[in-house]
C-alpha cells in the first residue's frame, strides 16, 4: 500500500481498499445560525487542522461559509462533529452542503468576510464576561489586571456595539481602537481564545474610564474605579457606563442613600433590582434553588425575582393604615435597604455581568449595589456619555463612563424561575389516566432584552416578512423573515418623547443589521397608541390591525409551535377591543388568523379612566355600584370612609352618567377593586401594584407573618382540592349565556361595532366548593377530545347564547362579608385567587363540551402572578387539558408584537 494513503486508507469485508475513504473531495459547507462574533470561525479552524483539513472559512451576510477538502470519510466526519462539539455561545439552525471541484488548497485557512449576500445570519447578545477573563483580571501578573473591558470570543458586547454586519471590527463601535500588537497578535493566532474576537483589547488600545462630577467635568484620577467606590460608601448615587445603557448606583444597605434614588428617580413604591458580587451573597438574602443559581450564573445575567430570607415578608407602603390586619411587614435581611423592594416578598438580584461591575463589587467589598436603569422613571435607558449628563445630571451625583460607544439602547432582563413541582406533581396523578403529556412550566420571561436579545423566536413554518408594532405598554417590536421572528429588545412604555425616539431607534436599526424589507406592518386595534399611530402614518405598506387579545394568544401560540384552534385564556389590564370597549378577561376560542370571544368577565365602568388604573378605589366603588346599587353606602368598608363623601359622590355620578367612563372587563381592573376593598391599596405609584400587593398577601398569614418556605412548597406542590380551592376556600363567581341585542362584530380583528350584551339570569351557574368537587369528578376517567358536542353536553354547562359572561356580583357580596367581620387579608386574598382559578377551568371544560378542544394557552400580564399561573396550571392539568405558556418572551405586553406578527403573517397569506 501506498505509504501516503495508509492513514486513511483501510480494508473492506473482502480486503479492497474503499475508494470513497482514501480519494480527496471538496465540499462547500454553510452554515446559519449565531456564529459570528462567538469564537465560531477559530473552533471551525481547530476542527479541521486537527483533522489535517484544508480549506477555507468566511463569515458572509448568510452566517459562515466552509470550504473542506481531503479524504471523503474525514470530511464527513469533520461535518458530523460540526454541530456537535460548537463553541456554547454559538447556536446553528441550518447547515447545507454541495460538493465542489478540487483544488490546490495545501492549508486551512480563515479569509475575508463577504458582505454582498441576503442578511440571514444571526447577531450574538450581550453576555456576561467569563471565568477565564476574569481570572486574567485579578491577576496581578496578567498584563490586563484590573482592565475594565477585558472580553474573548466567548464573552463580552455583541449587539450593543454592532453597527452592521458581517460582524466583524470596522462594523463595531471598536472600529476607532486600533489594536496594538499584542492584542493584534492574539486577534490573529487561531490558537488563542481572542482569535478574532472582534472587542478585543488592553489598558494600551483599547477604551477607557473617566470620573466626572454631575456637571461634566473631569474629576482627574489615576483609579476611576477607586473614586467611584469611595462616592458610594459615602451614600453617593453614581451614572455607571454599562454595556446596553447606564445604570443609576448606590449602596443598597445605606437606606438613606437609597431614599435619595427613590426621591431623586421618582420611583415612589416600584422596587429596585440589587446587584451582589456573587452566588453565596445572593443566598445570603432569597431563598435560591437550583434552577434559580443556574439562571442568576448564566451567560444571560438576567435579574431574577427570588423569594426573599425572611420570616415576616415586606413591608407595604400603605395607603389605607386604618386597616392593617394581615399587613405585610418589614424585611429582617439587615444588609439590604428596607425600601429596596416596599409591598413584595421578592427581590430582583442580579450577579455582575461587565468587568466594571466585578471590579465594583469585589474592590469595594458591597454586600449589595442597587443597579437600577439609567432614566427617570418611564423613560428609556441613556446610553450616550453627553445625553446621560443631559438627563441624569439632576440624578447623579457622579458618573462613571467610558469611551466605547453604545450603539444601542439594551436594558436588563427580569426573569422569574417557576418552580417545578406542581407539573410534575400533575404528571403523577396523570400518569394512569392522561394520554397527553404534561408540559412543565419553568421560567417567566418579565423583561427580556440584554442578553436574550436578538437571539430570534425559531417559528416551525415560514412566513412572510412582517414588522409588527406593539403596543402602548411595555413595547418592543417584531421583525420575521423565513423561520425566525425577531423581537427588539424592552422599549418601554411609549408615554413621552424619548420613549418615542427609542421606538424608532429600535425599528430602524433591526431592520438595518437584519436586512428585512416587511411586506405590511401589524398594529394594535387601539386608535390612540402611539405605536398605532405611527403605523397608521405609514402609507407604503399594508396595514394589518390585530386584536390585542388575539395577539396575546398568537404569541403563545408562536412560541410553543401550535397550529389549529385553542382555548386562549388572555387576562391582562387594557385591550381595546373589536366593540369599541376596554377588554380584559377574556377567553378566546382562536388560531392564528382568527378568534371567538368564547367568554369574558362582565362589563363594569371605568370611572376617569386611566385615573382608575392609579385610583383602585374607583374600581372598587364602580363594581360596588354595579352589583349593590344604592346600598353601597352602607357597607361597612373601611376603604369608604377613607375616600370620603365627595370622592364617593363625584365617581358615583361619572358612572351614573357614563362621563368618562368606558365599559371595561378588565381582568387586572377586578384586582385592583379587591384590592382596594380588602384594604390594601387605594392609590398606585407603578402599574400593577395593587395585584402584587394582593398575591403578596396571601403570603403573610394571621399568625406567624407569612408560611415558613416548606409549608409554602408543599401548599404550591399540591393540586388545588375541593378543600383547597372549594367551599370556604374561594369566592364564588356565577357565569351566565350572553345574548346580543345587535349583531356585533364578535369574531375576529374587524373595526370595533357598538353595541350591548344582555345577561341570560336564567342560565347562571354558581362557581363555589360544589362546582369544584364536580370539575375533579369529571375529571377521573375522562379522555381528552372525546366530549360530544351540542346539547349533549353535561346539564349546566350548555351555552344558550353566543358568550359567557363572568358575573362577580357573587365574589363581592362574599368579599364583603368577610371584610366587615375582620376577615385576614391573607385569605381574603387567597379566596379570591382560588375562585378565578375554579371559574377559568370551569369555562374551559364548558369550551370543551362543546369545541372538543383540549389545548389551553395562558396569556397577558395576570400571568405574572405566581399563584394565578401555577395554580391555574396545575388544576388544568389535573383536568386532562394540555396547557401552554410562555417561557421564551412575556406573556405580558412585551410579548405582544411577536402575536402580531404570526396572526398578521397568517391573515397576509392567501
Amino acid at each position: 500500500m501506498d505509504p501516503a494513503l495508509s492513514s486513511f486508507a483501510r480494508l473492506d469485508s473482502r480486503g479492497w481498499l474503499s475508494l470513497h475513504e482514501i480519494m480527496p473531495i471538496r465540499r462547500q459547507v454553510e452554515v446559519s445560525g449565531i456564529v459570528q462574533g462567538v469564537g465560531f470561525r477559530p473552533y471551525i479552524y481547530r476542527l479541521a487542522t486537527d483533522r489535517q483539513l484544508v480549506g477555507t472559512i468566511s463569515n458572509t451576510s448568510a452566517g459562515v461559509i466552509i470550504e473542506i477538502q481531503g479524504p471523503a470519510e474525514t470530511v464527513d466526519d469533520f461535518i458530523s462533529r460540526l454541530p456537535q462539539e460548537a463553541p456554547p455561545l454559538s447556536r446553528i439552525t441550518d447547515i447545507t452542503t454541495r460538493e465542489l471541484p478540487l483544488n490546490g488548497d495545501y492549508e486551512f485557512r480563515i479569509v475575508a468576510s463577504h458582505g454582498e449576500e441576503p442578511v440571514r445570519t444571526l447577531i450574538s447578545p450581550d453576555v456576561a464576561t467569563c471565568h477565564d477573563c476574569l481570572r486574567e483580571m485579578f491577576d496581578p501578573l496578567d498584563r490586563r489586571y484590573r482592565y475594565p473591558f477585558t472580553n474573548c470570543t466567548n464573552c463580552g458586547p455583541r449587539f450593543t456595539i454592532t453597527r452592521s454586519i458581517p460582524y466583524d471590527r470596522p462594523f463595531t463601535s471598536m472600529a476607532p481602537f486600533k489594536m496594538c500588537p499584542a492584542c493584534q497578535a492574539e486577534y490573529d493566532n487561531p490558537a488563542n481564545r481572542r482569535f478574532h474576537a472582534q472587542p478585543n483589547a488592553c489598558w494600551d488600545c483599547g477604551p477607557q474610564l473617566e470620573f466626572w462630577d454631575n456637571k461634566g467635568g473631569v474629576i482627574h484620577s489615576v483609579d476611576p474605579i477607586a473614586a467611584s467606590i469611595q462616592a458610594l460608601r459615602e451614600g453617593k448615587i453614581v451614572a455607571i457606563k454599562g454595556l446596553g445603557g447606564f445604570h443609576l448606583a448606590a449602596d443598597a444597605t445605606n437606606t438613606e442613600a437609597v431614599a435619595l434614588l427613590r426621591e431623586r428617580k421618582r420611583r415612589v413604591g416600584k422596587p429596585f433590582a440589587v446587584m451582589v458580587p456573587d452566588l453565596a451573597a445572593a443566598e445570603g438574602i432569597c431563598e435560591i434553588s437550583a434552577d434559580d443559581a443556574a439562571v442568576l450564573q448564566s451567560i444571560q445575567r438576567p435579574i431574577v425575582l427570588l423569594r426573599r430570607s425572611t420570616g415576616e415578608g415586606a413591608r407595604s407602603t400603605s395607603s389605607a393604615p386604618s386597616v392593617a390586619q394581615g399587613r405585610l411587614r418589614a424585611s429582617t435581611v439587615s444588609s439590604i435597604a428596607r425600601d429596596i423592594a416596599p409591598g413584595n416578598n421578592f427581590l430582583g438580584v442580579f450577579l455582575p455581568y461587565t468587568p466594571i461591575h466585578h471590579l465594583l463589587l469585589k474592590e469595594g467589598n458591597f454586600a449589595a449595589l442597587v443597579m437600577t436603569s439609567g432614566n427617570l422613571s418611564e423613560e428609556p435607558i441613556a446610553i450616550s456619555n453627553d445625553e446621560a449628563l443631559r438627563r441624569l445630571s439632576g440624578l447623579a451625583d457622579f458618573f462613571l463612563v467610558h469611551d466605547r460607544e453604545i450603539l444601542l439602547r439594551c436594558d436588563d432582563s427580569v426573569v422569574r424561575v417557576l418552580p417545578r413541582e406542581p407539573a410534575e406533581n400533575a404528571k403523577a396523578n396523570m400518569e394512569a389516566r392522561a394520554p397527553s403529556p404534561v408540559r412543565k412550566p419553568k421560567s417567566q420571561q418579565l423583561r427580556r432584552s440584554r442578553g436574550f436579545v436578538p437571539v430570534p423566536v425559531f417559528l416551525h413554518q415560514e412566513v412572510p416578512s412582517i414588522l409588527a408594532v406593539g403596543g402602548e405598554l411595555k413595547n418592543t417590536i417584531c421583525f420575521t423573515k423565513g423561520k425566525h421572528a425577531f423581537l427588539s429588545q424592552h422599549i418601554g412604555d411609549l408615554e413621552n418623547l424619548e420613549s418615542y425616539k427609542f421606538f424608532e431607534e429600535a425599528i430602524a436599526h433591526l431592520q438595518k443589521v437584519l436586512e428585512i424589507k416587511p411586506e405590511s406592518i401589524a398594529y394594535d386595534l387601539h386608535p390612540d397608541y402611539f405605536s398605532t399611530k405611527w403605523a397608521l402614518n405609514r402609507t407604503d405598506l399594508p396595514l394589518i390591525g390585530v386584536q390585542h387579545h388575539h395577539a396575546h394568544i398568537a404569541s403563545c401560540m408562536a412560541e410553543n409551535h401550535l397550529d389549529g384552534q385553542v382555548i386562549g385564556f388572555a387576562l391582562d389590564g387594557t385591550g381595546y377591543g373589536t366593540d369599541g370597549n376596554i377588554w380584559g378577561g377574556e377567553v378566546l376560542i382562536a388560531d392564528y388568523k382568527d378568534f371567538e370571544r368564547a367568554a369574558h368577565l362582565e362589563y363594569v365602568p371605568l370611572p376617569g379612566g386611566a385615573a382608575a388604573i392609579h385610583e383602585p378605589w374607583r374600581m372598587a366603588v364602580s363594581f360596588l355600584a354595579h352589583h349593590f346599587g344604592p346600598d353601597l353606602r352602607k357597607l361597612n368598608l373601611p376603604f369608604l370612609r377613607e375616600i370620603g363623601n365627595a370622592k364617593l359622590d363625584l365617581v358615583l355620578r361619572m358612572i351614573d352618567r357614563r362621563i368618562n367612563s368606558p365599559l371595561t372587563s378588565s381582568c387586572g381592573r377586578l384586582f385592583d377593586a379587591v384590592a382596594a376593598i380588602a384594604g390594601i391599596r387605594n392609590q398606585v405609584s407603578y402599574e400593577a401594584q395593587a395585584a402584587i400587593e394582593l398575591e403578596m398577601a396571601m403570603e403573610c398569614m394571621d399568625r406567624k407573618g407569612r408560611e415558613d418556605r416548606k409549608d409554602f412548597v408543599n401548599k404550591l406542590q399540591a393540586l388545588p382540592t375541593t378543600s383547597e380551592t372549594g367551599g370556604n376556600n374561594a369566592y364564588g363567581f356565577e357565569l351566565s349565556w350572553g345574548t346580543r341585542d345587535a349583531d356585533l362584530s364578535t369574531v375576529g380583528d374587524g373595526a370595533p361595532e357598538k353595541g350591548k350584551w344582555i345577561s341570560d339570569a336564567s342560565s347562571q351557574l354558581a362557581l363555589s366548593g360544589q362546582a369544584a368537587e364536580q370539575r375533579q369528578s369529571r375529571a377521573r376517567g375522562v379522555s381528552p377530545g372525546n366530549e360530544t358536542k351540542g346539547d349533549s353536553a353535561p346539564k349546566g354547562r350548555q351555552i344558550q347564547g353566543t358568550s359567557v359572561i363572568i358575573s362577580s356580583r357573587r365574589m363581592f357580596e362574599e368579599l364583603v362579608e368577610d371584610v366587615s367581620r375582620g376577615t385576614a387579608v391573607s385569605e381574603i386574598s387567597r379566596k379570591f385567587h382560588n375562585g378565578l382559578v375554579n371559574t377559568f377551568v370551569e369555562i374551559a371544560g364548558t369550551l370543551r363540551d362543546r369545541t372538543s378542544l383540549n389545548r389551553v394557552c395562558l396569556s397577558g400580564g395576570t400571568f405574572n402572578n405566581l399563584y394565578m399561573t401555577m395554580h391555574l396550571f396545575a388544576a388544568l392539568t389535573t383536568d386532562n387539558f394540555e396547557v401552554f405558556t410562555q417561557n421564551e418572551v412575556p406573556a405580558g405586553d412585551g410579548g405582544l408584537s411577536l402575536g402580531q406578527a404570526v396572526a398578521a403573517a397568517h391573515k397576509h397569506s392567501p
